[in-house]
């Protein structure tokens, strides 16, 4: 669990502001606020973030998947702690709670990909009760923002 002075909280509409409090330097760029409501009205879509004293220094968000052959699966998107507050547990607490949530929501797969060479991110998603590395895999992507794509 995350050091004791750690709290972390779902985000809610009654909890956003909370995030809006000091999370831009979470985050790769600044809250898009139509992002944000559509995010917040979609209950597939999780987040929960860790405060101290007051502020957000860390968050883990996911989405749950639906297929029509499957049960629903939970993709953790990202995970981000500020550096001074790494090495704390907080990154693993954040990734257990998701977790959790998404069993609690009927889940019964999570899962999520990161580069090999993210040493801190691999050794954090390692120390999570019940993680296995499925291995190497290759990733395609699709900037859809580039007009010559």
């Amino acid at each position: 669990m995350a050091a004791p002075d750690i709290r972390l909280v779902e985000l809610t509409p009654q909890t956003v502001a909370a995030l809006a409090r000091g999370a831009d330097g979470l985050f790769d760029n600044p809250v898009r606020p139509d992002s944000l409501e559509a995010f917040l009205d979609d209950p597939n879509h999780l987040l929960w973030f860790a405060v101290a004293a007051g502020l957000p220094v860390g968050f883990a968000s996911a989405s749950i998947l639906l297929h029509p052959d499957t049960a629903p699966q939970l993709f953790i998107n990202e995970v981000e702690v500020l550096e001074s507050f790494r090495r704390k547990g907080i990154g693993r607490a954040l990734v257990a709670r998701l977790i959790e949530a998404a069993g609690a929501r009927g889940c019964d797969y999570a899962w999520l990909g990161t580069a090999t060479d993210n040493a801190s991110g691999n050794a954090c998603f390692a120390s999570v009760p019940g993680a296995q590395n499925a291995g190497p895999f290759v990733l395609y992507e699709w900037d859809l923002s580039q007009p010559d794509r």
